[in-house]
């Protein structure tokens, strides 16, 4: 693989502050004028190592998401979502955005906004979301067991 850090000269889609993996794929001949064209790949490098990146490109819909978790299919680093599992709360209560907003003394479009992917309540929203759902909340903090 060849390295192409920021040069994007003759590539106007690539970002200038992006780096890059090139590698080849195969060549071929262009059958109106004769042309040889090399052909490549062009893939954007990660900032993560391996080990931690994500496998997914972009957040799962909730309802696929509630589908895994009640199969028991969720990865481990998708249980903790909190947006969604507020969502789960509010349901499980029987309770719709609107009414949930009511007893929160927020906006219905907050409520919303709360059970994206990629909220990040506050602990203090969450604790009265849970009391509003008639549920406790609980933050736990464990360090990982060391492997033998």
């Amino acid at each position: 693989m060849t390295d192409m850090s920021g040069a994007t000269s003759g590539l106007p889609c690539l970002k200038k502050s992006t780096s890059y993996n090139l590698s080849y794929v195969g060549a071929r001949t262009d059958a109106r004028d004769g042309i040889a064209m090399k052909l490549i790949r062009i893939t954007r490098k990660s900032a993560l190592p391996p080990a931690l990146r994500l496998s997914r490109g972009k957040p799962r819909a909730f309802l696929e998401w509630a589908t895994l978790r009640r199969w028991g299919k969720v990865p481990e680093w998708e249980l903790g979502v909190v947006g969604y599992l507020l969502r789960v709360a509010r349901e499980e209560a029987g309770l719709t955005q609107r009414k949930l907003a009511e007893r929160l003394g927020v906006s219905q479009q907050a409520i919303a906004q709360a059970e994206r992917w990629q909220s990040n309540p506050t602990v203090e929203l969450i604790r009265r979301w849970a009391e509003a759902c008639g549920a406790t909340a609980s933050i736990r903090l464990t360090r990982p067991r060391p492997r033998r």
